[in-house]
């Protein structure tokens, strides 16, 4: 891990009303879902998170609660690896519930359950502007091409 540069200012959550605009303040610094949805954490760009390697793209090899390898899941609208077949609702169940279509999400995903609708709608609206990236995890049923 890299030192973080000290901030002049703390920034200010952008309004709901450009969901777009909150959606990416919501990721990249609020709950840094870029922290782990990008290729690892030797690789992350903190001063520029869009500028991390395969970024929101997944392929992130982490720990699960009974120390099992994990690796972190595409975020992109990729329809075959990421979230590009899925419904806003069923994005929303799966950040705030834990539960995917395809099944639960596996630790170290956490659960958001305080997460509020404009939150998930925000995030939900900036993840159709991330470029898609093809990038299949283990659990798709492959490995997570590196």
């Amino acid at each position: 891990m890299k030192p973080t540069p000290l901030l002049a200012h703390l920034a200010e959550a952008p309004s709901a009303s450009n969901p777009v605009a909150l959606g990416h303040y919501l990721v990249v610094a609020r709950y840094q879902c870029y922290y782990c949805h990008s290729r690892s954490f030797s690789t992350l760009n903190q001063t520029h998170p869009g500028q991390s390697q395969n970024y929101l793209g997944g392929g992130n090899p982490m720990l699960g609660d009974k120390l099992e390898l994990r690796v972190s899941r595409n975020l992109t609208m990729d329809p075959q690896t990421g979230l590009g077949d899925w419904s806003e609702a069923q994005f929303s169940r799966a950040i705030r519930c834990g539960m995917s279509p395809h099944g639960p999400l596996y630790e170290p995903m956490p659960k958001f359950t305080a997460m509020t609708d404009e939150e998930d709608h925000a995030i939900w609206a900036y993840l159709q502007t991330v470029p898609k990236i093809k990038n299949a995890t283990p659990e798709d049923g492959a490995l997570a091409q590196r």
